[in-house]
């Protein structure tokens, strides 16, 4: 198929999206609207502009939504050059935006989380933009089941709506084995890591202050935290301030390769994230062996449900997470079949063939 893609191209997991399709014998050309400096092959689109000096939020986000529409106008003639066989944008309130105001058909839109969850709830001019992208795409791809309700309230038909959710490359799978040889050591020195960025959604404070609390009871625990954010400098001051420095390593973003190391030189993953979809991180630390701790939201429960088995906390609750912490090293006996268990559902339902074979069979059917 001839494909055009609509999405932040920076983004590891759109660009392995890309990869993948292109690797199956499709056309993907990309429009983004942001720079990404390590590809040659980004259809760059101007980003919008910053506000040269303070204004109402509603006003800022109302001209920002004017500016995309300019851009989706500019990037139309492209586009019907191109001769596509579908559109595909990701996230509502920008790339969905500017897909929505080419219009071409088959138009597909895939919703990530706060799109849907968060955005519409604080402002009137994003409420306006989901319901006018819903009404324009085709189809509306959601990765996690406990969007739907969301969506049919900003006026999405049910039968648009099409559950497909993020998956795993396969590189990224662990072995039996080596969970084994990982788990040997989780009473002699215990590891646990967030790889969540450090910004107010995603509430790594919690996990910060959860970790004095871990260190009274097992005093030789090692805590990670992958990512970086606009909190992170404020975090590492936190963790000076709570006498736990030495206790913590703050790494920064690393690179996907990166990242599967870190994660297999740990036991516990956290996340501590007050909303989300169904995290790509997530799934991945379950696919590296990892054993889950989750705060109790809608995406994680559903998870579980689904067959993942881990510790659920109330979010924000930092003693609550620290005793989730303490409970998993000291029932060590059991985790490491739990984390196989969860290694072989999370390749059944998240290997990145099963999932590209699903948006491909989208495809044809809207094509």
């Amino acid at each position: 198929m001839n494909i055009v893609m609509i999405c932040d191209a920076r983004s590891i997991h759109y660009k392995r999206w890309v990869c993948d399709l292109r690797g199956r014998g499709h056309r993907v050309t990309v429009f983004s609207p942001w720079k990404d400096s390590s590809s040659h092959e980004i259809v760059e689109v101007v980003g919008t502009p910053r506000a040269p000096f303070p204004m109402f939020s509603w006003l800022k986000t109302s001209l920002k939504m004017l500016y995309r529409i300019r851009l989706a106008l500019s990037i139309r003639k492209r586009i019907r050059k191109l001769r596509p066989d579908i559109v595909h944008a990701h996230f509502l309130t920008d790339s969905g935006w500017i897909a929505a105001w080419t219009n071409f058909h088959p138009f597909v839109v895939t919703v990530h989380g706060s799109d849907i969850l968060i955005h519409p709830q604080r402002s009137l001019v994003y409420r306006l933009v989901v319901r006018f992208v819903l009404k324009r795409a085709d189809r509306v791809m959601i990765v996690a089941e406990h969007f739907r309700d969301a969506l049919k309230r900003c006026g999405c038909r049910e039968d648009k709506i099409e559950f497909i959710p993020n998956y795993v490359d396969d590189h990224f799978f662990t072995t039996k084995e080596e969970i084994h040889n990982r788990f040997r050591s989780i009473q002699e020195s215990p590891r646990v890591i967030s790889a969540r960025k450090m910004e107010a959604i995603y509430d790594v404070e919690t996990f910060i202050r959860s970790i004095p609390i871990v260190l009274n009871d097992h005093p030789g625990v090692k805590f990670s935290v992958v990512g970086d954010g606009e909190q992170m400098e404020r975090l590492q001051h936190l963790s000076l301030d709570l006498g736990i420095s030495g206790s913590v390593h703050f790494y920064g973003r690393v690179d996907h390769d990166e990242l599967i190391h870190h994660f297999r030189n740990h036991h516990i993953y956290v996340s501590t994230a007050l909303s989300d979809g169904l995290a790509v991180t997530t799934i991945e630390a379950l696919a590296n062996g990892l054993y889950p701790v989750f705060t109790d939201i809608p995406a994680n429960r559903t998870l579980i449900n689904a067959g993942q088995i881990g510790e659920l906390f109330p979010g924000s609750d930092a003693q609550a997470l620290a005793q989730k912490i303490i409970d998993a090293i000291a029932g060590s006996d059991t985790i490491e079949s739990v984390v196989i268990r969860n290694l072989m559902t999370t390749h059944e339902q998240f290997s990145s063939t099963r999932i590209v074979e699903k948006v491909e069979s989208l495809y044809n059917r809207l094509v």
